[in-house]
């Protein structure tokens, strides 16, 4: 899986469908880089990868949380380390 990174600390978790397949109490510390190891066997045929994350910065002598979600669809073969992303568009994209 790959993001833009983390840019503040705060607590973020992966889900295939009801399995969490990543989580981190600081990601910002635990995931530096942009690209995360997913296992994708959990999800057979087709699932929802749900992307969870409380973005928190200390601002102006207080604290400030922002919240980011995204899920998309995932279809694919019968489980495994890839898959593929259903976009918008109707076209998809291959996971690794």
């Amino acid at each position: 899986m790959r993001s833009t990174g983390y840019t503040h600390d705060g607590p973020c978790e992966v889900w295939l469908d009801d399995t969490m397949v990543l989580d981190g109490d600081n990601c910002h510390e635990k995931f530096p880089g942009k690209d995360y190891t997913v296992d994708y066997s959990s999800c057979k045929g087709t699932c929802t990868l749900c992307w969870y994350w409380l973005g928190v910065r200390f601002l102006k002598n207080d604290y400030s949380w922002q919240v980011y979600k995204a899920c998309i669809p995932l279809t694919g073969g019968s489980g495994g380390t890839t898959g593929s992303v259903a976009t918008g568009s109707g076209s998809q994209k291959n996971l690794r």
